[in-house]
């Protein structure tokens, strides 16, 4: 099935762009999810949620994100622990696409992820999800004082137009500025 929708993806894409080349076909490098400790004052309790939390969203055992350097405006010292975040990849990528797809629905306010076309021509698209009520695996007593997740997927491309055309492909809510 994985191979199917992959060849089938290549093939809707190589005929809207007008590709002679399998080889600069764009897709999907990888999808990184993020928490960021700011409110939880290093208790280990709250940090072993966070890491539940994104094991129940991914399936994936998630990493340690600590601080490169000082930052003593916010009270950071080099080396402490600043977050938890989880890479994910090739198949275990469409299974998480599949289970945002099902959940962005139950969410009330949600438009679509905002996409702005004249951005900085990166390689990458973050955005970010308030409500994480949202997905199946979760219960809401869980959330109390989790913020946001922060989400970035990576492209093998710059060009807006073909990251709108794989996110409307993989049935990805969009709303264009």
């Amino acid at each position: 099935m994985y191979e199917d929708f992959c060849y089938n993806q290549q093939l809707d894409f190589l005929t809207k762009f007008n590709i002679n080349n399998n080889l600069l076909q764009k897709k999907i490098n990888k999808i990184v999810l993020n928490f960021g400790f700011k409110n939880i004052k290093f208790e280990k309790k709250k940090m072993i949620l966070f890491f539940m939390i994104l094991e129940l969203i991914t399936n994936q055992k998630c990493v340690l994100t600590s601080s490169k350097k000082n930052l003593i405006f916010f009270r950071i010292k080099k080396g402490s622990i600043v977050g938890c975040k989880v890479t994910i990849r090739n198949l275990s990528l469409y299974d998480f696409l599949d289970n945002l797809i099902l959940a962005l629905p139950r969410s009330e306010n949600f438009e679509g992820f905002f996409f702005n076309l004249n951005s900085n021509k990166q390689n990458h698209f973050s955005t970010k999800i308030q409500d994480l009520f949202i997905f199946y695996s979760l219960e809401s007593e869980l959330l109390s004082y989790i913020e946001t997740l922060d989400i970035t997927f990576s492209f093998n491309t710059f060009n807006d137009f073909e990251k709108i055309f794989l996110f409307n492909y993989n049935k990805i809510p969009l709303k264009l500025n």
